[in-house]
Order: C-alpha cells, then sequence, then structure tokens
C-alpha cells in the first residue's frame, strides 16, 4: 500500500463551478455570434479563421495542460477526515475540465457550421442536433460536480459511494478486494490515488478490527504507520 501522507483539507466546489460557468458563459456568447454573422465572417478570411478556429485551438490546448496536471499519480495519497470517515474527495478540478472539454467540442461544431456555405446540409445539423446536445451533456457533467460524483467515504460499516443519481451503501462484507492494484468500486475522478485509495481498502478488508478507528484521527495515523 502506498504511504499516506498527513489528511488534506477538504475539498470545495465554489471555485471550480464558477470557472466552469464563467467559460461556458464565454463560449455561449462566442457560439452565438459565430451563429447569427456566420455568413459575413465566412466572406472575411482573416476574421472569419480567427473566430471559427482561434477558440476551439486554445480549448484544446487548455484541457490538455490542465488534464496533463490532474493525472491520477500527480494526486495525493491521502484521505479527508471528515464527518466519522475518511473520505476520498472528488476530483473537482478534473470534473471541471471534462464539462469544459465539452464546451470545446461545441465550438468545433460552431467552426464547422460556419466555415461551410449557406445551403449546406450542416446549416440544419449543427444547430438544431449537435449544439444542443452539446448542451446536454454539458449540464450532465455540470450536475456530477453539484453533486460530488465520484465521492468515497471509508467508514466503520463500510463504503458510501456518491453517484449522479444515487448513494450507494457497501458493507465491508460486501466489498471485493481490489484487483490488479485498483479496487472495483473505484470512480476514475476521485481525487486520491488510485493504488493508495486500493489499498487502504484492502486493509480495512483484511482487518475488521482496525474498522472501528475509520474517521478518527488515531485511525489516520494507524493507517499512516502501516
Amino acid at each position: 500500500m502506498t504511504a499516506p501522507s498527513a489528511p488534506v483539507a477538504p475539498r470545495s466546489i465554489r471555485g471550480p463551478m464558477v470557472a466552469v460557468w464563467v467559460v461556458a458563459a464565454l463560449a455561449a456568447a462566442w457560439i452565438a455570434a459565430a451563429v447569427r454573422w456566420h455568413e459575413t465572417l465566412l466572406h472575411d478570411m482573416v476574421l472569419g479563421i480567427g473566430v471559427f478556429f482561434l477558440p476551439p485551438i486554445v480549448f484544446v490546448i487548455a484541457m490538455l495542460v490542465i488534464g496533463w496536471r490532474l493525472q491520477p499519480q500527480r494526486r495525493p495519497a491521502a484521505f479527508e477526515v471528515d464527518g466519522g470517515a475518511f473520505v476520498a474527495p472528488v476530483a473537482t478540478k478534473w470534473q471541471a475540465v471534462n464539462a469544459t472539454t465539452t464546451l470545446s467540442h461545441a465550438t468545433g461544431l460552431v467552426c464547422t457550421y460556419g466555415w461551410q456555405e449557406p445551403g449546406n446540409y450542416i446549416d440544419l445539423v449543427v444547430p438544431r442536433v449537435g449544439i444542443p446536445l452539446m448542451a446536454v451533456l454539458f449540464l450532465v457533467r455540470v450536475a456530477r460536480l453539484a453533486r460530488r460524483s465520484g465521492r468515497i467515504e471509508l467508514r466503520p460499516e463500510g463504503l458510501r459511494v456518491t453517484s449522479l443519481f444515487r448513494v450507494r451503501e457497501l458493507p465491508w462484507e460486501t466489498v471485493e478486494a481490489a484487483r490488479y492494484g485498483q479496487p472495483t468500486h473505484t470512480p476514475n475522478d476521485t481525487w486520491v490515488r488510485p493504488e493508495f485509495l486500493a489499498g487502504a481498502v484492502n486493509h480495512y478488508i483484511g482487518n475488521p478490527a482496525a474498522r472501528q478507528a475509520i474517521g478518527t484521527a488515531a485511525g489516520y495515523e494507524q493507517l499512516r504507520a502501516r
């Protein structure tokens, strides 16, 4: 098991949520302008290239950089100690990246739409199907962030796993041991190192007597001492 570090401070979703909505507002304004004036922009090569292709390129580069910084191996080997549980919090920034990546796809659709001659079939498909579909997907990803989907709590009685539509209570007797370094119930967007979470889950599966100390400072020190 990866040696845990000191407990991490509780993670807030406020900052990532604000960032997502700011980016969404900018993207929506850009999309609305591109759709409204796409015929005019189509006949101005320099302005057209700037409006149609620069924003998606910026989105993609930003998402690649942020995604690299949020790789699992760069995440902490630590839990929050909160509410009588050891909490593997949600990767809020990662979920914000997923939401804004959807916006980059939407801007890409607008580029395709704007760079076509008027009357092309894309005039029908993109604004009436593609963009609304991207909007729905964006709202789903924002809902996952607001719901803290992916949060895992280790409790004396078992695991509590939060998803978009429900909270599952998994008694220790029903939790499967880790396979290939990760527990079977671990979402990819949990903000701890996967191997650390797997090791902690396996520790409590194999040591029922240690479960009563879960959620306490003393229990966390026992976990660190292993």
